[in-house]
């Protein structure tokens, strides 16, 4: 039998990976479809025209605070946060202190130490996301983590660019 050349590898594992990635958008559409705005969102485009990939972005945003020896649970658990904060950030800024009291009072349910780091790190993060992703102004709806440590695959649903 003949054996295959390396680019006919290359190409095999490109397919198998937007296979992969597919498989990961239906599921990320599925996560979608049964949460609470599932209603008002009835598709997902992938890879919009004119939109940046919000994975990419995503991944951008939380980079500085990440040093690579997470475990994949605290990972998704900076994720969450760093989600909540982006979405505060779009709010009018008169509007994100009020925001970012509800979020504190609800995670922390009274432990003060932990509503001051909390409110201390979404405030960190809002002036991250106003600093160095002001233009971008899509609202994360729902993220999805696949796979393990270096295998991980982050996929992103957010809503397009407000008009």
């Amino acid at each position: 039998m003949a054996r295959k050349s390396k680019s006919f590898g290359k190409l095999l594992r490109q397919a198998q990976q937007e296979n992969t990635g597919q498989g990961y958008l239906k599921d990320l559409e599925k996560k979608v479809a049964s949460g609470p705005l599932g209603q008002q969102l009835s598709q997902i485009i992938p890879n919009p025209k004119g939109e940046v990939k919000m994975s990419a972005v995503l991944e951008d945003f939380v980079e500085p605070y990440l040093d690579g020896n997470e475990s994949d649970q605290a990972f998704e658990a900076f994720l969450n946060i760093a989600v909540i904060a982006w979405n505060i950030a779009l709010f009018p800024e008169d509007q994100q202190p009020q925001k970012v009291d509800l979020i504190v009072a609800k995670a922390a349910k009274g432990n003060t130490q932990i509503q001051q780091e909390m409110r201390s790190v979404l405030e960190e993060l809002i002036t991250r996301k106003q600093q160095h992703f002001a233009s971008i102004k899509r609202q994360i709806v729902e993220f999805q983590l696949k796979g393990r440590g270096k295998n991980m695959h982050l996929s992103v649903a957010a809503t397009l660019s407000p008009k």
